[in-house]
């Protein structure tokens, strides 16, 4: 479970970077050099899926413990 939360988190911040850089007008934090840049609603199906994994591995993980 712990590669699981650890892509969790990176998907998390990545989304959340975008997010952020969106709602400030910062353009680097979701236009990375030549590439296109992510998408809004991209950035927050990042943030979605990622905090639904999250919680699925700490659910499964405390399942596992009991």
């Amino acid at each position: 479970m712990r590669v699981v939360k650890f892509v969790a988190t990176i998907g998390f911040a990545t989304g959340a970077s975008a997010i952020i850089g969106y709602c400030t007008g910062f353009e680097r934090m979701y236009h990375w050099y030549a590439d296109t840049p992510m998408a809004l609603n991209t950035a927050i199906g990042f943030c979605s899926v990622s905090l639904g994994l999250f919680i699925l591995a700490f659910k499964l993980d405390k399942h596992d413990r009991e």
